[in-house]
């Protein structure tokens, strides 16, 4: 069974049945999100519902937030390590969706980007 998703058309997964393909979507949504940070691109969040939503974890949701704050506001890595005082390292590994960051350093990096953050719930 094949996975698509209309926002964004670079993550295409599949598998052998429905629950194995919606296992692998979260990851090619997260691939999918590298390859517009390596591509300096906004991630487009979801226009509506579909037949399955698939949510993001909350970490690469918030780093999703902070790279396209970066995009928006025209600021590369190397600005936001100048902004923020912190190493490359440091920055790539904040922006990393697969790396667990601390929440209060998302949150320092998008308020020097001037923006904050607000919860909200979803229905699935």
């Amino acid at each position: 069974m094949n996975v698509e998703f209309p926002d964004v058309p670079e993550a295409l997964t599949y598998g052998a049945d429905r629950e194995e393909a919606l296992q692998h979507a979260t990851d090619a949504l997260l691939t999918a999100f590298m390859i517009y940070q390596d591509d300096r691109k906004s991630f487009p969040v979801p226009a509506s519902h579909g037949e399955d939503f698939i949510a993001l974890p909350i970490m690469a949701s918030l780093k999703v937030l902070l790279h396209n704050a970066m995009i928006e506001k025209g600021v590369r890595k190397v600005d936001l390590a100048r902004m923020t005082g912190w190493a490359n390292p440091q920055i790539e590994r904040i922006l990393d969706p697969r790396h667990q960051s601390k929440v209060n350093l998302i949150e320092e990096a998008l308020r020097h980007l001037g923006k904050g953050i607000v919860g909200k719930t979803v229905d699935l």
